[in-house]
């Protein structure tokens, strides 16, 4: 299984031209690129550690990894094409499957490298504001959007763009009536990253939901699981279903590396 800007004032995160920017909180429309992950609001800073040094700058939209936001801060990572030396000096412009995604204004140490197909790559990360992050592209933020807005419970068909657009993959379901839906964790904390968001639908409808950060999720219930992980249950289910559910995710996870 797959399963950081001196202040918290992100204002000063960014070049002077870019302190007034549209809205971004209107997520992309279906017929759009999928968001799979973490957008850049950029550009933006990226630096050694919160209020640290500024190690390279982002592009907006560029996709990153990212790790639960504390006290308004987070790692992020990406991977970036690696020149003939393989380093990242003062300097250098990143870029990404050939395209230009930022810029290095420190040495940048590379968390690893490796070869594809195209090329040596290498993995970097550094620290930034969340506000630095596109709310859209968060995909707890885009869930409790969608449960809280209205008072029913979730149907499939309401989740389906959802799913598609974070690229969720089909997964076990635990309990037999169940079909199910997860997308992992981040790979900066644990390059073998577990789970972060897995649904449970029955009937078509939205069931549950195992994560690995809290949610505040009306109409539900949640339930702690082993190793740090929560259930939310929405709206009023069987609750033998429910136990049944805990005692399955509680097995299988303390088997998984």
């Amino acid at each position: 299984m797959l399963v950081i800007a001196a202040c918290n004032n992100t204002e000063e995160n960014k070049p002077e031209s870019q302190q007034s920017k549209k809205d971004s909180t209107v997520p992309l429309p279906v017929v759009d690129s999928m968001v799979i992950s973490e957008r850049i609001d950029g550009p933006a800073n990226i630096r050694d550690t919160v209020n640290g040094s500024i190690l390279f700058t982002l592009n907006d939209n560029i996709k990153v990894t990212s790790t639960d936001p504390v006290n308004g801060w987070c790692q992020i990572g990406l991977v970036v094409d690696l020149p003939a030396s393989e380093k990242l000096k003062k300097g250098t412009v990143l870029k990404a499957n050939g395209v230009e995604v930022g810029n290095a204004l420190s040495d940048i140490e590379l968390q690893s490298s490796f070869r594809r197909d195209d090329g040596m790559k290498g993995e970097i990360i550094g620290y930034t504001s969340l506000t630095n992050l596109k709310p859209y592209s968060i995909p707890e933020k885009v869930l409790t959007d969608l449960i809280n807005k209205d008072s029913a419970v979730p149907t499939f068909e309401k989740m389906d763009a959802f799913l598609k657009n974070f690229a969720f993959q089909k997964y076990n379901g635990l309990v037999k009536k169940f079909s199910a839906y997860e997308v992992d964790e981040n790979w900066v904390d644990d390059p073998s990253p577990l789970l972060r968001l897995w649904l449970f639908f029955e009937n078509k409808e939205l069931f549950g939901v195992i994560h690995s950060r809290k949610l505040d999720l009306r109409n539900s219930k949640t339930h702690e699981l082993k190793r740090g992980f929560y259930l939310s249950v929405i709206g009023s289910q069987d609750e033998q279903l429910v136990k049944e559910l805990i005692e399955k995710f509680n097995a299988f996870i303390v088997q998984v590396d």
